[in-house]
């Protein structure tokens, strides 16, 4: 019995001593092989902290890659974010090598090929468009990391957890995200439109918004408005434009009647209802010739226009806007000019409805000519936004003679501030500058435009202008 007892005390001994040598000095492989697969998917998850415990070591910069997050918009952040929700991993097991001290194994990682995304869609609408890119892509792109496990006292931990950053290549890309689309509109032109951008007996307008760079890869969903002397008469529906270079607006009169004299504003929306922008055109009709008619003075654009009822010739200078208490009194060396004079056919150009409107027009020895015609029946403080439409309808204008500036200024008379622009056409062999000005009182408007070589002649002209 003695000897029974004490032969089952070695076999005791022995496999406690075959369990503890086996665990001590045996093959690791199976203790890898889970950490690896703890390890693959700490990395989707992108959980810093779990990955720390496996490398038994911190690594910033490890910790910033997984972070996906930059200085940059919040755009680009959330893009690489809905990358990396693409990301799966398999462990392979058969690739494993190693002994009791060391081992290592291959982790097979997958993830949409945004690359092909980006190359295929030059810029996204917005970040929804973004996450239907990368939903609606099949081609993926596989990464291969080996990692490498050691065993000491303290446990089994892999060494090179710095290799996680290759799954990650897009940690800092940036993304092109369209801006706000009225940063790619560049002015509104009116189709057939006369000079002073006026329409005469006509039942149709017609104009186009041109959109430049990436705004020509987008869809546009747009609306417009058109309004005449303030009053809605117009709204479209949605209309939608795939990578247009333009937009089309167009309003027509009923049946075979013209457009009715007045200020038509065409305004384009987006389709969550912000402006996009906006311009105006006069449309007016042909009046009968007031009989007697003078006799004109032939113009240089081989046109005759008539003064309107309101041109007034001041041998002094010295001129009271009607409707007004606003006097000019123009500086030495400017003189008025006669409607019966080849510069008053020069300075009218041909047009009889600016004829019309016309109130004074004067010039100086050195070429400078200065024109004030009749707007409308509105403060010139309620109009500045129109106002800053005109002026940028002069810059499109005048932009085929050379380089155009702009310049927003305003000249003050007593307790008035009067809105101005300063237009600067710069031809190579010189510049010319042409002021305008919207002045008046609180129930009429008139706008002064100069044509001259120096920009300070607008606060010459207007250092003369007083309130009676």
């Amino acid at each position: 019995m003695k000897r029974f007892k004490k032969d089952i005390s070695l076999l005791l001994l022995a496999s406690i001593m075959l369990t503890t040598c086996s665990c001590a000095f045996g093959n690791i492989e199976e203790d890898v092989l889970d950490m690896a697969d703890q390890l693959g998917k700490n990395i989707v998850d992108r959980n810093y902290k779990k990955i720390t415990k496996i490398a038994g070591d911190e690594d910033d910069k490890l910790e910033a890659v997984l972070s996906l997050s930059t200085d940059d918009s919040v755009s680009d952040n959330e893009a690489r974010e809905i990358i990396a929700s693409t990301l799966s991993y398999e462990v392979d097991e058969d690739s494993y090598e190693g002994d009791r001290k060391e081992g290592s194994v291959d982790i097979v990682f997958t993830y949409v090929d945004y690359e092909k995304v980006v190359d295929d869609n030059p810029v996204f609408a917005d970040l929804g468009a973004f996450e239907e890119a990368i939903e609606d892509c099949d081609d993926t792109v596989e990464v291969t990391v080996t990692f490498e496990f050691e065993k000491d006292k303290d446990g089994i931990f892999c060494t090179n957890v710095g290799d996680i950053e290759d799954i990650f290549p897009y940690s800092k890309d940036e993304f092109n995200f369209a801006l706000a689309l009225y940063e790619y509109v560049d002015g509104i032109n009116f189709i057939d439109c006369g000079a002073g951008f006026v329409y005469t007996d006509v039942d149709y307008i017609s104009c186009t918004l041109g959109v430049t760079g990436d705004g020509q890869l987008l869809t546009w969903d747009y609306y417009y408005t058109v309004e005449r002397d303030g009053s809605r008469i117009y709204e479209s529906g949605i209309i939608t434009a795939e990578c247009p270079t333009q937009l089309e607006a167009e309003y027509s009169a009923s049946g075979s009647d013209i457009l009715e004299d007045g200020e038509y504003n065409f305004t384009f929306y987006t389709a969550d209802g912000e402006v996009l922008y906006s311009a105006f055109a006069d449309v007016t009709h042909t009046e009968v010739t007031p009989s007697p008619t003078p006799t004109p003075v032939p113009s240089s654009s081989g046109v005759d226009v008539v003064a309107g009822p309101e041109y007034v010739y001041s041998e002094d200078g010295i001129v009271a806007i009607p409707d007004t208490d606003l006097v000019f009194d123009l500086p030495d060396g400017y003189s008025c000019i006669s409607a019966d004079s080849e510069d008053y056919q020069e300075i009218m150009g041909g047009d009889q409805w600016m004829a019309d409107q016309a109130i004074f027009s004067a010039t100086d020895n050195l070429g400078t000519d200065l024109l004030v015609i009749r707007l409308n029946n509105q403060s010139p403080s309620s109009q500045t936004d129109s106002f800053a439409t005109m002026a940028n309808n002069l810059v499109a204008g005048y932009s085929q003679y050379g380089t155009v500036t702009l310049t927003e200024t305003s000249v003050t008379v007593g307790d008035r501030v009067f809105p101005a622009y300063i237009v600067s056409i710069d031809r190579g062999a010189g510049t010319t500058y042409i002021s305008i000005c919207l002045v008046g009182d609180d129930d009429n408007s008139f706008l002064l435009t100069i044509i001259g070589r120096n920009s300070e002649d607008l606060y010459t002209i207007m250092g003369g202008v007083s309130i009676v």
